[in-house]
């Protein structure tokens, strides 16, 4: 019974000693084969290094940008400008549109990052325009012949801004910004077969914008297409002229479409 325990104890470890063999010739014979299509493992791993060199590196973020849009504007409060009777027939002249129109430029420069988003500062300018609801008749102080006239309000500003955009080189970026600067409000008329004339009433005050929008960078990153919306927080009450004695405050919002380059 000793003898038959001890053969099979010597029969267990033979057929482990064969099996572990086995198993060590098999993964040589792999580790060969595997050799013998890449050349050898240190080679291989070498070509990886290679390839990983030969890969340019990403270019660098772009520390300056210039767009130019164009937009429309919706503002309440035009409607509370309106010519006083002094210079006009009551019947001739009326408020503002609250719907109008322009564009917007602007260039801001990477500074840096701030609440985990790249920040960028620089300035906007923009100019608006809201038409008249009607037209009125003039008189040619040469000539005297009649001529139809247009008033427009036109409003702009300067400001300096700041942006923070977040998920940048995705598509789309997203970002949000604000800025503060002169807001000018000036009243002009486009006279028929003669041309925009300035009629000197006009308003300078400081006003805010907060916006925020979306940028689809096309492949080279360079370029993209900006989807952008504003809210602006200003106040006239100093035109003089046939609108003493009236304001016209904010809120303005505006929606603009346009395209930025970076560099």
């Amino acid at each position: 019974m000793k003898r038959s325990t001890a053969v099979a104890a010597w029969l267990m470890i033979l057929l482990a000693t064969a099996g572990g063999c086995s198993i060590k010739r098999s993964t040589v014979y792999q580790a060969a084969d595997a050799a013998s299509r890449t050349g050898s493992t240190d080679d291989g791993e070498a070509r990886l290094e290679r390839d990983d060199e030969a890969l340019p590196p990403p270019p660098p973020p772009a520390q300056h940008g210039v767009g130019l849009l164009a937009g429309a504007a919706d503002w309440g409060n035009a409607e509370n400008l309106s010519p006083e009777p002094t210079d006009f027939v009551t019947e001739q002249s009326g408020p503002f549109k609250t719907d109008g129109y322009g564009f917007e430029i602007f260039y801001h420069r990477r500074r840096g990052r701030a609440a985990g988003a790249a920040l960028f500062i620089g300035a906007d300018f923009a100019g608006y325009s809201h038409d008249n609801e009607r037209s009125y008749v003039g008189y040619d102080a040469v000539t005297g012949e009649p001529s139809r006239i247009t008033l427009a309000a036109n409003w702009g500003y300067i400001t300096g801004s700041a942006r923070l955009v977040w998920l940048e080189r995705h598509r789309p970026e997203v970002y949000a910004g604000l800025g503060l600067g002169p807001y000018m409000l000036r009243i002009k008329e486009e006279v028929e077969d003669f041309g925009v004339a300035d009629r000197y009433e006009s308003d300078t005050t400081i006003g805010v914008f907060l916006c925020a929008g979306l940028r689809f960078p096309f492949k080279s990153e360079r370029f993209a297409l900006l989807l952008d919306g504003k809210i602006h927080a200003v106040s006239f009450d100093g035109l003089g002229g046939a609108f003493a004695g009236q304001e016209a405050k904010g809120p303005i919002y505006t929606l603009s479409f346009g395209g930025d380059w970076r560099w």
